[in-house]
């Protein structure tokens, strides 16, 4: 069993390393459309992580152990975060040998791994959303398979009830905001498993979403 306290650490921790990030980022110049967009992510991320501590000091202990996937994923965000800073830290270094004092450090990213990097937050942010409740934070309580077989349970009941949410249009919006959540936890999910049947469940999952997804939409 993993200290709940060292949960709400591991929680502050990103919440330095989004800040850190988001200083790194404002001393770059060029693609400000790029920028900006980076900028708003991790913006979000870091006050979300600010509700996600504050809620782990209210909800005191919790289940969670060094396999629970809000565990794995607070690790998995780490690296992420990290090998962003370094990356960034290590531009600005090399740009600051070589540039005129006044001219800003241009970004370093690709348009391709400026879109991985804004999506892959995104889909941080809306899991750190789901652990902000205390359902969700109960199901992140659990591992990955776990967690993954609790969703295809959310995802068959969503399918059940699609006829009538689409009757009662209060009922859509719900069913669509779950759909987004549950495909954001699930893309981690994917990115987190190391297992190839794993992989294909979480697949399967995510293929079952956006087949919900067009039905609530159309």
């Amino acid at each position: 069993m993993s200290d709940p306290l060292s949960v709400a650490a591991s929680v502050a921790g990103l919440v330095g390393l989004t800040l850190q990030l988001i200083d790194v980022v404002s001393r770059f110049s060029g693609a400000a459309a790029a920028l900006q967009e980076i900028i708003q992510e991790l913006t979000a991320l870091q006050v979300v992580l600010k509700q996600l501590e504050s809620f782990l000091d209210i909800q005191g202990p919790s289940g969670f152990s060094h396999t629970s996937a809000l565990c794995v994923a607070n690790a998995s965000c780490e690296c992420k975060l990290r090998d962003l800073l370094v990356k960034l830290q290590k531009s600005a270094q090399q740009t600051s040998k070589t540039a005129k004092l006044w001219d800003r450090l241009r970004w370093p990213l690709t348009s391709k791994e400026h879109r991985e990097t804004v999506d892959a937050l995104h889909r941080y942010t809306q899991m750190y959303e789901l652990a902000l409740t205390v359902d969700g934070c109960q199901l992140l309580c659990k591992t990955s398979n776990e967690v993954s077989e609790s969703l295809r349970c959310q995802l068959k009941l969503l399918e059940n009830t699609q006829k009538i949410s689409l009757a009662m249009p209060e009922l859509v919006a719900k069913a669509d905001e779950a759909t987004v959540m549950g495909k954001a936890v699930l893309e981690i999910l994917s990115d987190l498993s190391d297992l190839s049947d794993m992989k294909d469940n979480v697949e399967e999952l995510k293929q079952g979403v956006d087949r919900l997804e067009i039905m609530v939409q159309g």
